[in-house]
């Protein structure tokens, strides 16, 4: 009996992304851009921080009793929320949560400043 050799042809898929540094179209397992030389995981492992950072401001900004300064902290949140929540990046849950407790802070800090002796009666 003769050998049957069957030649299979492997399609191999490569996904493309492009690289925080320079924006140019590099391959996904890539540990280095090829175009600029800077490293791809620094670029991931930096992507979540906003997000984690506008939860924090956020729980700041609800609990801080100080009249004004929880408004700005509140404000911060919000808007490195909304970064942390654009785009593909990680920890985008903690992102969205953020958001949602400094929309929360801002409300609530806006309604103690706009009652008379708001901050007062409620701390």
């Amino acid at each position: 009996m003769a050998n049957l050799e069957i030649n299979q042809t492997v399609y191999r898929m490569v996904i493309s992304i492009y690289c925080q540094n320079c924006g140019m179209q590099i391959n996904d397992k890539a540990v280095v851009c090829v175009h600029c030389g800077i490293s791809t995981a620094t670029a991931a492992q930096q992507s979540g921080t906003q997000g984690v950072l506008g939860f924090v401001f956020g729980l700041l900004g609800l609990f801080l009793p100080i009249p004004g300064i929880d408004l700005l902290i509140s404000i911060a949140g919000v808007v490195l929320s909304i970064i942390g929540v654009t785009g593909n990046r990680r920890n985008k849950g903690l992102a969205i949560t953020g958001l949602v407790i400094s929309i929360i802070a801002v409300t609530g800090c806006i309604g103690l400043l706009l009652t008379p002796g708001g901050y007062y009666i409620w701390y």
